[in-house]
């Protein structure tokens, strides 16, 4: 191999390792940022972690008064890889956040909402959709994709949520009837951490408030 080849051989894979230590630095502080604001949100009793891959995210289960359990999963973009990151920014684009509440009363209603900026080539899979209403509301100027089993009350409240939640994480909703589940998707940014503790504070206090 001639020097020059060597040379450009050594530079990439200092780039590599460079890339490799700051980005995991990054995730690692990211993730433990976004545990602690879940954590100070729900306020949970007790908290069960398994961690992905070391800075690929986390799964928790939480115990916390009000609710049988709540399951958060946060899966981070690689960014230790610099190889595969351009990859992950094409096929997700974003930190995704996802909490199941799992909650004391019995629903009787199936709820999704879905951000209609979110759904080009990125509609979430809802394998009973066929069987369900499908409407196009709009939210203070935000469009979303609704499908429900029944127009009742708990319909109005969920759209009520939407009403004042800061949409600019939010990807999807869910109320099922299966476990009685209350589940959201949030597309969470670096640079976001404070609207996302906004929205799991007010998640939060309507399930406690309005379920």
């Amino acid at each position: 191999m001639s020097f020059k080849w060597f040379s450009v051989v050594l530079l990439f894979s200092v780039v590599i390792a460079v890339g490799y230590m700051l980005g995991h630095r990054r995730n690692l502080k990211f993730i433990k940022n976004i545990a602690s604001i879940i954590e100070s949100e729900i306020s949970p009793v007790d908290a069960v972690y398994t961690w992905l891959g070391g800075v690929l995210g986390f799964t928790v289960t939480y115990s916390v008064e009000g609710f049988n359990k709540v399951i958060a999963s946060f899966f981070a973009l690689p960014r230790q890889s610099l190889l595969y990151l351009p990859i992950a920014y094409l096929t997700t684009g974003y930190d995704k956040l996802e909490i199941l509440f799992y909650l004391k009363r019995n629903i009787n209603n199936e709820i999704h909402v879905v951000k209609r900026s979110s759904i080009p080539g990125r509609m979430p899979a809802i394998y009973n959709k066929d069987q369900l209403i499908s409407e196009n509301v709009n939210i203070n100027n935000c469009s979303f994709i609704v499908f429900y089993r029944n127009k009742d009350n708990m319909l109005k409240k969920i759209l009520e949520l939407m009403a004042v939640m800061d949409k600019g994480c939010f990807f999807h909703m869910t109320l099922t009837p299966d476990n009685n589940i209350l589940y959201i998707r949030l597309n969470v940014r670096y640079n976001g951490l404070k609207t996302l503790s906004s929205t799991v504070k007010k998640i939060n206090q309507f399930i406690l408030n309005k379920t």
